[in-house]
């Protein structure tokens, strides 16, 4: 099929009772385009959170200086995040089950604060890394990316563990 204009989907407030494989619509109560795949309907794109941009958005994750736990959003897919805290910052991967964040998806944390920084996974979360997985070297970073349902590869810098 080539595009020589637009294409208008139907609009709809909840996912049709039906399923079509192949099917595409938007749905407007969720802000969320699906498609029907193996009879049930998926997230194709969450317009809440796409950027139709190559860039990627830049957020701190701060807590001063107590230790805390972060748990990972859907909304920080494809983008950077700065752990900038004085005292140690727990990265919790969320399961599937909890946000959809789509296979292929890239998180890039960047320890900018004095604390370490480590990552564990919710029950069921697979994390794949070359070693222990914690970022201990400030100004160090990783690339937490989505590779499976439930599982995500941490890949980048793994300075001297702890």
């Amino acid at each position: 099929m080539k595009l020589v204009s637009t294409l208008k989907l139907v609009k709809l407030d909840s996912d049709p009772s039906s399923v079509e494989e192949g099917e595409l619509y938007f749905n407007s109560s969720e802000n969320r385009f699906k498609v029907g795949t193996s009879g049930s309907w998926v997230n194709i794109i969450d317009t809440n959170n796409y950027n139709i941009t190559s860039s990627r958005s830049v957020s701190t994750i701060s807590n001063g200086s107590s230790s805390f736990s972060y748990a990972v959003l859907y909304e920080d897919s494809n983008s950077i995040l700065l752990a900038d805290s004085a005292s140690s910052v727990n990265f919790i991967v969320p399961s599937n089950e909890t946000y959809e964040i789509p296979v292929g998806s890239s998180i890039k944390v960047v320890r900018s604060g004095e604390g370490s920084v480590e990552f564990t996974g919710e029950s069921g979360v697979t994390i794949n890394s070359p070693s222990d997985i914690y970022l201990t070297a400030q100004w160090s970073d990783i690339d937490l990316i989505k590779v499976d349902t439930d599982t995500w590869i941490l890949s980048g810098e793994f300075p001297d563990i702890y």
